[in-house]
């Protein structure tokens, strides 16, 4: 999807990466004004290569004509509550056709948590159970017996909350409470004795507690309070081991030591997993957490992972070791680092093991997550995959090397050790770019297992299948003038340097693409985001987005009257500076929506003749701003996806922004807004309508669909 602008923002597990996507009227995820703030959210605004926006040298003529007036909201109806606001946490799959995933979703103006079930290997999934109670892990012994941890699934009191050890022998449809730790569970083993829980805390300012507990029939017992927070437990043989951080705070030191047992009674200290010198011991402000798995009698890997503080002699630890003497001697495991590392996941099985490793994008760029491989246990990786914009919250591997993980909304997994992967939980949906052909076949680009996927529907949006990938770049502008007949822009994924941006061609609907030869492309170095429409199989426009150019615009877009076989490039004297959206309403006549920064105000302006010369029809007020996008079915009926930010009512109360969409029926000047209640408010929202009654939007890994011109949305399954 188009990435014309970075906004970044960081999370617990990874700092997320927000970009904005289109296609022929698509736009970036941007705050058009600074009238409202949003906790972490860089408001320094860039061109995707890094450069400052730059704003046209001799401004459009004309005074604006246009205004906006506020109407009824629209009618919401959500059908889909598990999956409006989905929060995924968890999941656990005991038979490759057996699977189980948890997490909380928007309930109104509450949280609730699910436990959702699936016995054909994820093709359907069936609501299992709902209560206030989040489950933040899942360990399944078989599909009827299993574990979880539970906490209040409302986000106040999450964090603050008890933790508490839940079973069930029903196949997730009841659970029961069985054991209620004082800090927090880092980890769940299931033996033929029965099952092993370690806790790390409570914690205080100088340091954590931590213990392992054993069950006992139908209660657990405390077997080992331990030198420090437990942050994981494996079973290694017929002996327990255990993943310990140590410290004090005199001695300024934190190791991370490896314990074993055979009885739970006695514990004895093996090798040194790592060593931060510096750091005093983890507490409230420096929780951490860890991963332990064996592949072989010999080899191991663990992790090692916290936020940490600056003031601690370093901003975070983030460190995976192996072993390959049964865990006398452990050491970093070079071949795996990628630098910027944020939170380091490990999954293994046998031999087979996968570490994914996330990248902290507020202290450098980079891919977001990669994946690498071993089917020796361990002692050679390789690269399988990677996301540029999805965090893992977690990683599980079962039988024959499949792999499953948790995103932030979704359950992905692959079946080939980690190399591709499909969306197992939700059913997939377009994460990027949408567009609507007819009131049927839309397409769509990527979804959560991979951002170069192209997606297509014949019925409207209610179900999707992925015809087929980009490789290393993803769609950004599309268009289909007849059945079969396709074009797109394509830019490189984020962090591939070695793919170039390209205009592709299809004949058969999607399956197979090809590259446009001549000049439909700008020359290396220009942004190409693409605005696109053919008014036929032969006659096309697209339009650079955004023209990150002053005064003269050489790649400002390009005409084709030959079915592409060669392009005529538009230059453009005076295009307006900071595009962030535009509509191609006929083969000369198009609109352009920009980016209010550096004083010149937000707005719309028009052109008829091909760019050669511009005017603005409208001033945007100040209360809209975030992720414009457009769509005009018709020369003068258009639809824009804006948020409407509301004053707060108070003093020191923070403003808020509602969905809403605006629709004009006069080209552009006169436009009214609709709030849309319900329908999530994200930083990327897009809207594509296929006639002036048909149209979908997709936002926050939802989508909506209306079929009367947009008074009425309902929520697509």
């Amino acid at each position: 999807m188009p990435k014309a602008w970075n906004v970044i923002t960081a999370s617990v597990v990874a700092a997320t990466l927000l970009a904005g996507c289109g296609t022929h009227t698509r736009s970036a995820a941007v705050s058009l004004t600074p009238s409202v703030s949003r906790p972490g959210v860089s408001s320094r605004v860039t061109s995707s290569s890094g450069t400052p926006m730059a704003s046209s040298r001799t401004p459009p003529s004309g005074t604006p004509t246009g205004s906006v007036h506020r109407g009824s909201p629209a009618e919401v109806q959500v059908t889909q509550p598990a999956l409006s606001g989905l929060q995924m946490m968890a999941a656990s799959f005991p038979t490759p056709q057996d699977g189980f995933v948890s997490g909380t979703y928007s309930a109104g103006r509450h949280t609730a948590g699910f436990v959702a079930g699936t016995t054909n290997g994820g093709k359907t999934w069936h609501p299992l159970a709902h209560s206030a109670t989040a489950f933040t892990s899942l360990t399944f012994e078989n599909p009827r017996q299993g574990w979880a941890v539970g906490q209040p699934a409302s986000l106040q009191q999450r964090s603050t909350g008890p933790q508490t050890l839940f079973r069930t022998v029903n196949g997730g449809l009841t659970w029961t409470p069985v054991e209620k730790v004082r800090g927090s569970i880092s980890s769940v083993v299931v033996t033929r004795e029965g099952a092993w829980i370690s806790e790390s805390g409570p914690c205080t300012k100088t340091g954590c507690a931590g213990a392992v507990l054993k069950q006992d029939g139908a209660t657990f017992k405390r077997v080992w309070s331990a030198p420090g927070p437990v942050l994981s437990l494996a079973l290694h043989h017929t002996q327990m081991t255990a993943e310990v951080a140590t410290g004090t705070s005199q001695s300024k030191s934190l190791v991370v030591q490896l314990f074993t047992t055979a009885t739970g009674k006695t514990w004895i200290a093996g090798g040194r997993i790592a060593s931060f010198p510096g750091y005093g011991p983890p507490s409230m402000d420096a929780p951490m957490s860890g991963q332990l798995t064996w592949t072989s009698p010999n080899d191991g890997l663990a992790s090692v992972f916290s936020l940490g503080s600056c003031s601690m002699g370093g901003c975070g630890i983030s460190e995976v070791t192996e072993t390959q003497n049964g865990g006398a001697r452990w050491s970093p495991m070079k071949s795996v680092q990628i630098g910027c590392q944020f939170q380091p996941l490990l999954a293994g099985r046998g031999r087979d093991v996968a570490v994914a490793q996330g990248v902290n994008l507020a202290a450098c760029s980079g891919p977001q997550t990669q994946l690498f491989g071993s089917t020796d246990g361990g002692l050679h990786f390789g690269r399988r995959t990677r996301w540029p914009d999805t965090p893992l919250m977690a990683l599980g591997m079962g039988a024959g090397g499949r792999l499953w993980a948790v995103t932030g909304g979704s359950v992905i997994v692959s079946h080939d050790g980690g190399s591709h992967w499909t969306q197992a939980f939700p059913a997939p949906t377009p994460t990027g770019l949408l567009t609507l052909a007819n009131s049927r076949v839309a397409y769509g680009a990527g979804d959560q297992s991979n951002p170069a996927a192209l997606l297509k529907t014949v019925d409207g949006g209610t179900t999707w299948r992925v015809i087929g990938s980009l490789g290393d770049r993803e769609a950004v502008g599309i268009a289909f003038p007849a059945p079969g007949d396709g074009w797109l822009g394509a830019m490189p994924l984020q962090g591939e340097f070695k793919t170039s941006a390209a205009l592709l061609h299809t004949t058969d609907g999607g399956k197979r693409w090809s590259a446009v030869a001549g000049g439909g492309t700008p020359s290396h170095g220009h942004t190409f985001y693409p605005a696109m429409r053919f008014f036929s199989p032969t006659h096309g426009v697209w339009l650079n987005l955004p023209a990150n150019c002053a005064g003269s615009c050489p790649a400002f877009g390009a005409t084709t009257a030959n079915g592409g076989q060669t392009w005529r490039v538009l230059s453009s004297p005076h295009v307006p500076g900071n595009i962030v959206s535009a509509a191609i309403l006929s083969p000369h006549v198009f609109l352009v929506v920009t980016l209010g920064i550096l004083g010149d105000p937000s707005g719309i302006y028009e052109t008829t003749n091909t760019g050669k010369t511009w005017r603005k029809i409208l001033s945007t007020p100040s209360n809209l701003n975030g992720a414009f996008d457009v769509s005009f079915p018709t020369s003068r009926v258009g639809y824009m996806v804006v948020n409407d930010v509301k004053s707060p009512r108070a003093e020191n109360t923070p403003q808020r922004a509602v969905l809403a969409i605006l629709k004009t029926t006069d080209g552009g000047r006169i436009w009214t807004l609709h709030d849309l209640p319900h329908v999530p408010d994200d930083w990327f929202a897009s809207i594509s309508f296929a006639t002036t009654r048909d149209g979908l939007l997709a936002t926050n890994g939802t989508l909506w669909k209306t079929t009367d011109g947009g008074r009425i949305w309902r929520e697509m399954p």
